[in-house]
């Protein structure tokens, strides 16, 4: 098999892995998977436009019988030595074709029909509704799973026929062992497209008025925080950690005490957001579309000028928080800061009681302001709220500090002549 060599595709490929920061080693097994790749490919008279999961599947098994041929036994484990047989070659496809491995196609008219309707409901989503992005995606995700668990399911009928029982059986399936809080989010999820079906006159009877949700109370939810004492721990800790991973974790985690920001927010900060010259940071709210600008605080401001100097890899991206490993990107939504707290509180020897997520250092800083006697609506104006009841939940914090001010009732109840 001829070995393909300075192919364009190549060579801009190999441009792209050194942008990301992959170490030489990495990179050359990849492009040398890559290069017996494409020789394949010419072999067959195949593109990589034309390429399909079969096709790759049709190269990995020959390369399979080569590997017995000349070893005289298969490998030990053949998905391990698929996966060090083929490095580079996902992201070559990737690279190259945009999407990899591509959307299924569907497989039947039914399937068809369903992408179809789930589409055109987040179209309605946000032309209509104009939510936003992330909770488009939401609504979206749960219409797929119930148009998914109705083809697979018992009922032989299409969606037109859609019946209360079936909405009811969905419902017992969709919400078993949920909290209440998350029976009723989904509840309301789930009510929002079968009112869009009978809008788009999918199904002739309103379903969504016969879906009724559990009642939530005033304050039910009690939010976690952390205690003083354990955000200086876990602070500390990190502070100790010099490496390029522990910069970036100390200004995440500093960020996170001192603004009590969304993990949301932290990922999307750009280099742009920081105004060093006036001392101001920009906080771009994606729940709620709007902008607020605090002050540069000192603390905040040495940490994140100490990973931008010596922890901050080199990348084209504006985001100022970079993964620690190649490919160089930012990290793409707010959850997958959990990990990077959750870790740090374990080494720092704190297990706190609930959550234990990035939210916790939120509510630790909403009580922390509410102790300082600040508004609720300074307060919820920090945080980024828009409805106050949303700033009112952590009044239940605040529980102790409500003790301390109550009135002594007099344990005789005799009325006084």
């Amino acid at each position: 098999m001829d070995v393909v060599s300075n192919d364009p595709v190549l060579d801009e490929f190999e441009h792209h892995l050194r942008q990301q920061g992959y170490e030489r080693k990495t990179m050359q097994r990849a492009l040398a998977s890559c290069r017996r790749f494409l020789a394949y490919l010419k072999q067959e008279g195949l593109t990589l436009e034309q390429m399909t999961p079969d096709i790759l599947e049709a190269y990995l098994t020959t390369q399979l019988h080569l590997f017995q041929q000349r070893h005289q036994h298969p490998p030990q484990s053949p998905n391990s030595w698929r996966q060090q047989f083929n490095p580079g070659i996902p992201g070559l496809l990737r690279y190259t074709l945009g999407q990899w491995p591509p959307k299924p196609a569907p497989t039947s008219e039914r399937e068809a029909f369903d992408d179809q309707l789930t589409r055109d409901y987040a179209q309605w989503l946000r032309d209509v509704r104009g939510l936003a992005p992330q909770t488009i995606t939401g609504l979206q995700a749960e219409a797929k799973r119930f148009l998914n668990w109705f083809s697979s399911s018992e009922f032989d009928s299409p969606i037109n026929d859609l019946s209360v029982a079936q909405v009811d059986a969905w419902l017992t399936y969709r919400l078993v062992d949920k909290r209440r809080p998350t029976k009723a989010q989904l509840v309301h999820s789930f009510r929002s497209f079968l009112r869009w079906l009978y809008h788009r006159s999918v199904i002739a009877r309103d379903l969504g008025a016969v879906v009724t949700a559990p009642s939530l109370y005033a304050l039910e939810t009690l939010p976690s925080a952390l205690s003083h004492q354990d955000i200086d721990r876990v602070l500390d800790q990190a502070q100790h950690d010099q490496t390029p991973k522990g910069l970036r974790d100390f200004a995440i985690l500093t960020l996170l005490a001192l603004y009590g920001l969304r993990a949301g927010e932290i990922v999307a900060l750009r280099l742009e957001d920081v105004n060093w010259r006036d001392e101001r940071l920009s906080i771009h709210h994606r729940k709620t579309g709007q902008e607020t600008v605090l002050p540069l605080l000192a603390q905040a401001g040495e940490a994140l000028l100490a990973y931008l100097r010596r922890g901050r890899p080199q990348t084209s991206a504006r985001e100022i928080f970079i993964r620690a490993k190649a490919p160089y990107q930012p990290f793409r939504k707010g959850s997958s800061l959990y990990t990077l707290v959750d870790r740090r509180l374990q080494r720092a020897g704190i297990e706190p009681q609930g959550k234990h997520g990035p939210h916790a250092f939120r509510h630790a800083h909403a009580l922390r302001l509410m102790r300082y006697g600040v508004p609720l609506k300074t307060i919820g104006d920090v945080l980024g709220h828009q409805a106050p009841k949303s700033t009112t939940v952590y009044l239940r914090l605040a529980m102790d500090d409500l003790r301390t001010v109550a009135l002594d009732i007099p344990l005789s109840t005799e009325v006084p002549s």
